[in-house]
């Protein structure tokens, strides 16, 4: 036979401040509650050495698409077939040393529980933990750089004046630069905040 919990023990239930990372603040009066995750976007800045970096307005730059052969351009690509494959080995090893799929990891987590202005450009990178180079690990920094100058940002649900449910979408024709695919976006909205 199952007894309930009060019997045996003194049991105190308090307004949810925080949960598994999430920073949660309710505005009973107003009827809107604000999620964050503040405390997980410093962990993770001074977890990759981003810390003293220069916040960045946008995660993606916007001028710029990654792909599969994204390599920076230097003097030896233009020299030669042979230096050419020395500088691809030399960055190889470099990139080695980079936790790029952890990083990836990491903002893959932020993007879904709490941010989801960084999902874009998340998407974007983790298409090549498998083979990446210092291009895609510069737009991993930038979305980082992005995390540091809007640590701050909140979702926030609730309101009286908000239809309850509202969807977004958006697409493009043979945008990916890889395999001339479509890509399209979309983004439902429950209580004036995004829910998926």
């Amino acid at each position: 036979m199952i007894e309930h919990p009060e019997r045996k023990f003194e049991i105190h239930t308090l307004t949810p401040t925080r949960f598994v990372g999430l920073n949660i603040v309710r505005d009973r009066p107003n009827r809107l509650m604000y999620i964050d995750q503040e405390n997980t976007v410093d962990k993770m800045v001074k977890d990759y050495n981003m810390w003293d970096c220069k916040p960045s307005s946008l995660p993606a730059d916007p001028n710029a698409r990654l792909s599969a052969w994204s390599k920076p351009k230097s003097e030896e690509e233009k020299e030669g077939k042979d230096e050419l494959e020395e500088h691809t080995e030399e960055e190889e090893k470099e990139m080695e040393k980079i936790p790029y799929r952890e990083a990836v990891g990491s903002l893959i987590y932020l993007a879904t529980t709490s941010r989801p202005d960084i999902s874009f450009a998340v998407g974007q990178v983790s298409r090549y933990c498998a083979k990446y180079t210092r291009t895609h690990w510069n737009a991993v920094k930038r979305i980082f750089a992005y995390l540091k100058g809007t640590k701050n940002l909140k979702l926030c649900y609730g309101g009286t004046e908000l239809p309850p449910a509202v969807v977004y979408c958006d697409t493009d024709y043979a945008g990916d630069l890889d395999d001339r695919r479509s890509r399209s976006g979309y983004i439902f909205f429950y209580n004036g905040g995004p829910v998926c």
